[in-house]
């Protein structure tokens, strides 16, 4: 009896470190991207005169995502953030550079030229874009609703108006992967709307 009592009180201790050393390790942080969805098209027909410089002047996040950790909703008025799925760098940059390239992609046939905001050359239309929603809803679906303007180099307005799109429902509320995913691909149907009203002015 005493011995196995001297073998517990070797054993405890041990055993109580490992307890403690596994409760220390936290779950690992994983980081995601906004990613462009656009491949290169036939050549585009257009309305407008090509060669014009394209610059998205503006582009506003609201205040509740523009923060590391993505945003899901679960309730209609309950914000989730995620606690180890978090943005691999400023949404708001993110965003603007996946709109640049799947512009870019989109205009470059027609004659456009897509610059990025700190290019030395001026744009000759400027896009301005506030996202409102922009996240994965109770039901599945991952929203995203956006004003947009299009204007000339003087600030007069030639176009613009409100783009709200939907997903197709992404099952796993903590499937951070494919809420991503589901955002970029909103976020090249959004391209594609603004893109249209650039080749065919008179139509937007």
């Amino acid at each position: 009896m005493m011995r196995a009592i001297a073998v517990l009180k070797f054993l405890v201790p041990g055993l109580t470190a490992l307890l403690c050393a596994a409760c220390s390790v936290s779950p690992v942080t994983r980081y995601y991207v906004l990613n462009p969805v656009i491949r290169a098209e036939a050549p585009a027909q257009t309305d407008h005169a090509p060669g014009k410089r394209i610059g998205i002047s503006l582009l506003r996040l609201p205040q509740y995502l523009d923060r590391a950790s993505i945003v899901t909703r679960s309730t209609s008025n309950e914000l989730k953030l995620a606690e180890y799925d978090r943005w691999g760098g400023n949404p708001e940059k993110n965003i603007r550079q996946v709109m640049n390239r799947n512009l870019s992609q989109l205009l470059e046939s027609a004659g456009f030229s897509v610059i990025a905001a700190d290019s030395d050359l001026s744009p000759e239309l400027n896009i301005e874009i506030e996202i409102t929603r922009f996240e994965r809803f109770p039901d599945g679906v991952v929203r995203l609703s956006a004003v947009w303007h299009i204007l000339d180099p003087s600030g007069k307005l030639l176009t613009g108006r409100s783009s709200d799109l939907s997903s197709q429902p992404v099952a796993g509320a903590s499937d951070y992967d494919a809420i991503v995913a589901a955002m970029s691909d909103l976020l090249g149907q959004l391209s594609h709307v603004i893109a249209d009203a650039i080749l065919h002015p008179d139509a937007a």
